[in-house]
């Protein structure tokens, strides 16, 4: 049962504000549309919206300082869904997507828009989904004892990495995707989770 859902904007020079109608042609907008799907997120991170908001603001503006994103882009409003799920709703979109029958800590679903070069018009870009597993997340957290927030964090940027195009599937791509992840969190104050 969906327990809690926002949108959150941010302009470059202004807080975050929840809304609930979102205005359009705000220049250099991000949406972010975060859903609670696990009762246990309030319990075990009652920040998470919070931390998670933090965390992709983060690695959008270090796209936009590394030009890994084109200037048309960084104007458009961005739109981005996160899913706060269990283990077992994130174990059958790990199944039915990706072909594998067991819960993992987070998955990304790219829109592939960044490879079009954008939207023409004032349509939103829809940059995609990530989800993220209470459980698992709990679990490695606790194995690599690091905070659950920290680890949050981390699975948040490493979500919104994998949405900006990046992959780590050879080897030259994921040290690639590991120091921009390394950056970011260090942005935020959290240590190399990769332990380099």
């Amino acid at each position: 049962m969906l327990q809690r859902r926002m949108k959150i904007t941010k302009t470059r020079n202004e807080k975050l504000m929840p809304q609930k109608n979102i205005e359009k042609n705000i220049e250099k907008n991000l949406v972010i549309d975060i859903s609670i799907d696990d009762d246990g997120w309030n319990a075990e991170l009652p920040d998470a919206s919070g931390i998670a908001t933090c965390a992709i603001n983060a690695v959008w503006d270090m796209a936009g300082k590394k030009s890994l994103i084109s200037n048309e882009v960084q104007s458009k409003t961005v739109e981005i869904s996160l899913l706060l799920l269990g283990d077992d709703r994130q174990q059958t979109l790990n199944r039915d997507y990706l072909g594998k029958d067991k819960p993992t800590n987070v998955l990304s679903f790219p829109t592939g828009a960044l490879l079009g070069g954008g939207v023409a018009g004032d349509a939103p870009l829809l940059l995609g989904d990530i989800a993220i597993a209470l459980q698992t997340t709990t679990i490695e957290a606790k194995a690599q004892k690091k905070t659950l927030a920290n680890h949050f964090s981390h699975l948040v940027v490493h979500g919104m990495v994998h949405l900006l195009g990046f992959d780590h599937i050879e080897t030259g791509e994921a040290e690639t995707m590991e120091n921009l992840e390394t950056d970011i969190l260090k942005e935020l104050g959290i240590e190399n989770p990769y332990g380099f």
